[in-house]
């Protein structure tokens, strides 16, 4: 600024707001240098580490409020020093920060690339065996040596001698090693039509939601006294409800060529209501059935539209997810009045699933 009349730049004279700085030389100066260096310095440090630093924004506020015209401004090796230390934190903190990223993402790709090495190990159909140590009844599975009690050793008549050779089954799975039947007979004349919507319209529903909230199908558990027991999807429990007298008419109409009067004792009836409802992988190896230690016989009534059903030996499980042996793989349309039976060990040694449609034109249990 320009000196008036009776200014002076000596010390302790002149008009107020005006000192002299040794440092930089002008009025002001020092301040005007602090707040230009320490906003270089955050922008700076934004572009290096994409942050806003703290530290910066405290430091630039300290200086600010110092650095009043009145006062005695710092060094200039000071504030040089001072900026320096601050851009340096900033950098460190922002390696810091990349480095955790970078590790982050190194562990999700190494998880990727496991999962993506078993998916392989499963197709080759052959596991190796450090794989095949981790995996369940992998030996039963793929040891020829291996075998559970022949029909011989321990006696076991199949529903389809039981029916005493009434309509044609079909050997869909037939595996004598493992002591597992799966047997379809089509096209039950003793399944009617009406069936189906005196079956929707008479059950007492309860829905099952995904993870996500989406319903994944309608699904109700029925018993015959003095059973009491609740079916549990994993851990969420579906209550019984005791078998109607209609409903114990119609199943006596379907299973009594079958398997006589020694019906089963609790039903399980699943509503594919929508294309996208079906169920995963699973076995019916619930404690309460005894598959997992002995014979169980599981009978399938279908009605209403087709679907896709699946099964396939188990290899075990890769963390939540059950994974199947492609070798063993069996697909079967199942219609409206088809009988499929699952029986022995099957629900030891098989998984099944039903696949969501792309199209459904009607719903069915």
């Amino acid at each position: 600024p320009r000196r008036g009349p009776g200014s002076s730049l000596s010390p302790g004279s002149g008009r107020p707001g005006w000192y002299p700085c040794p440092t930089i030389g002008n009025p002001c100066g020092a301040m005007d240098f602090v707040q230009t260096s320490v906003s270089y310095y955050i922008k700076t440090a934004g572009q290096v580490g994409g942050l806003e630093h703290r530290a910066a924004q405290d430091a630039a506020t300290k200086v600010e409020r110092s650095a009043s015209p009145l006062a005695a401004a710092p060094p200039r090796s000071e504030i040089l020093k001072l900026v320096q230390t601050l851009r340096e934190d900033a950098v460190l903190e922002y390696d810091e920060a990349h480095d955790l990223q970078q590790g982050q993402l190194e562990k999700l790709a190494g998880k990727a690339k496991a999962v993506a090495d078993f998916q392989a190990e499963v197709r080759s159909l052959r596991p190796a065996p450090k794989l095949a140590r981790k995996l369940q009844n992998v030996r039963a599975v793929f040891d020829d040596g291996f075998a559970e009690p022949s029909r011989v050793e321990s006696p076991l008549v199949l529903l389809r001698d039981l029916a005493g050779g009434l309509g044609d089954w079909d050997e869909l799975i037939a595996d004598e090693r493992l002591r597992s039947w799966m047997l379809l007979r089509r096209c039950h004349k003793d399944v009617f039509e009406s069936d189906f919507d005196e079956i929707k319209h008479g059950i007492l529903w309860d829905e099952l939601r995904s993870r996500t909230g989406a319903v994944t199908r309608k699904t109700a558990w029925y018993v015959r006294s003095p059973c009491e027991c609740p079916y549990h999807y994993t851990s969420e429990p579906v209550f019984p409800h005791h078998i109607p007298p209609w409903f114990d008419k119609l199943m006596r109409r379907w299973l009594h060529g079958i398997c006589g009067d020694n019906r089963p004792d609790s039903v399980n009836l699943n509503l594919y209501e929508d294309e996208d409802h079906g169920v995963a992988w699973h076995s019916d190896d619930e404690s309460l059935f005894g598959g997992l230690h002995g014979d169980c016989a599981i009978i399938s009534v279908s009605l209403g539209d087709t679907r896709c059903f699946q099964a396939a030996r188990s290899l075990g499980c890769l963390g939540p997810r059950l994974v199947y042996d492609n070798e063993s793989l069996c697909e079967v349309a199942l219609g409206h009045g088809d009988v499929c039976t699952m029986e022995g060990y099957f629900q030891k040694y098989y998984i099944h699933r039903v696949q969501p449609l792309s199209r459904c034109v009607r719903p069915r249990p």
